[in-house]
């Protein structure tokens, strides 16, 4: 056997580097995670921890006989300063009497502790869970409540300030860098990346237009589906989760996922959403126009995420049956708005 190589407990050979070859992204083991968060924050015994889902970063539940609490294990890619501004949100929106799940302070008044992992520290950040089913968007109830609570977000983040850097939802995240992280995909489809490009110049001039007509722009939830509003059982509890992708944008991006929800649904529900958010807060007309427009671009954006994060997810949604079905949403997308000119 050569210098670079020794034999396993199992016989096979075993690389002598072994132990520290790279790591891109770890899972943390609930076990682990649960000890974590013992030390740091009020958790005690007995208390359980499982993980729940496996995204960009990791969540965990911790059920207490009493309490149970979300933990979130943000990945290494996330900058500090992004998690901070997430958090500091929280903290405000919670303040302003939003239904959020606002951190929960560690015991030395922290929001957030780093977990040593192979592929360097986690931030881990604890939040209450909110009890209640999510959100179906399937009731005209429903999707009024939701609509106030969306505004209220809005209405409540207008006086939000934080000294953290976030990205932005705007121009480049929504456009340019999907298209950059999607090239490289598109090479033996030459068609389509053409199809593409043009597509992105079309889509970031409509874009200006709209905001130079007066889109509202400030913070956003930056992924207001129903698989992120639980329902407290009542008529005005229900809980907005998940502020993962919030920053800075346009507010009508955070209408779209709403409104892809119902459109398969019935006007009824869509404008249920709308009255609700009316109920709280001003809809602008150019706001409602660009809806259709954030639909797509909520579209390229995810593309772009799957793009970015192939070493750690892998390419299976990208592979040639994957982006047969992306493209027909984009080239669909494309055939409704030529019926709709005149």
């Amino acid at each position: 056997m050569d210098g670079d190589t020794r034999a396993g407990h199992d016989g096979w050979p075993h690389a002598a580097n072994a132990g520290r070859i790279p790591v891109l992204h770890s899972v943390i083991s609930p076990r682990t995670v649960l000890a974590h968060v013992s030390r740091y924050f009020s958790v005690q015994a007995p208390a359980t921890c499982h993980l729940i889902k496996q995204s960009l970063n990791e969540t965990y539940l911790i059920r207490q006989p009493e309490r149970s609490f979300i933990a979130r294990a943000y990945a290494t890619r996330r900058p500090a300063s992004e998690i901070a501004y997430e958090l500091d949100l929280l903290t405000h929106l919670a303040s302003r009497n939003v239904r959020v799940p606002a951190p929960v302070a560690a015991n030395d008044g922290k929001l957030a502790v780093a977990l040593g992992a192979p592929e360097g520290d986690r931030a881990i950040a604890l939040f209450p869970y909110a009890e209640g089913a999510q959100f179906a968007c399937k009731d005209a109830a429903q999707c009024r409540l939701a609509g106030r609570l969306l505004a209220r977000v809005h209405d409540a983040s207008d006086a939000f300030k934080s000294s953290h850097w976030r990205r932005r939802l705007d121009v480049d995240f929504l456009i340019d860098d999907p298209l950059h992280a999607i090239r490289p995909f598109l090479a033996h489809r030459p068609a389509d990346l053409d199809h593409l490009e043009n597509l992105g110049a079309r889509l970031r001039a409509r874009l200006t237009g709209l905001a130079a007509a007066g889109l509202d722009w400030g913070v956003c939830h930056g992924d207001f589906g129903a698989k992120n509003i639980h329902d407290g059982g009542g008529e005005t509890d229900a809980t907005i989760i998940d502020f993962d992708s919030c920053g800075e944008g346009w507010r009508a991006y955070d209408f779209a996922p709403i409104r892809r929800a119902t459109l398969n649904e019935n006007e009824e529900l869509w404008n249920a959403f709308l009255v609700g958010y009316g109920d709280v807060r001003p809809i602008r007309a150019v706001d409602l126009q660009a809806v259709s427009l954030f639909r797509l671009l909520r579209h390229l954006s995810m593309l772009g995420v799957f793009a970015r994060n192939v070493d750690v997810w892998g390419v299976v949604r990208l592979d040639d049956s994957s982006l047969d079905r992306w493209f027909r949403t984009l080239r669909a997308w494309d055939a409704h708005q030529a019926s709709q000119r005149p």
